[in-house]
């Protein structure tokens, strides 16, 4: 889940999608996602995968409740994605 989405200043995350998607400003400095993982029986085992596609060659891999920041992105179309493991993996 996708909890918040900021940039040089604060963005609803739930105001974009596919059809809508966000467009930062020139000279904007930072963007960051913030994400969670749903697990009612166990969140702290979660992990989170994410990846700018378009700019990052790999996944990253962060705990559960966390950001994914990015400072200085060339100007550019880039797609975030992330997914989510449960307790299990």
């Amino acid at each position: 889940q996708i909890t918040g989405i900021k940039t040089d200043s604060s963005i609803n995350a739930f105001l974009f999608d596919e059809q809508h998607p966000l467009k930062l400003q020139a000279g904007s400095n930072a963007v960051e996602f913030e994400l969670t993982a749903i697990d009612f029986i166990n969140p702290a085992s979660c992990k989170i995968k994410y990846r700018l596609k378009g700019y990052d060659s790999s996944w990253t891999i962060i705990p559960n409740h966390s950001i994914a920041r990015f400072v200085k992105l060339p100007a550019g179309k880039y797609m975030f994605e992330a997914i989510a493991s449960d307790a299990t993996g």
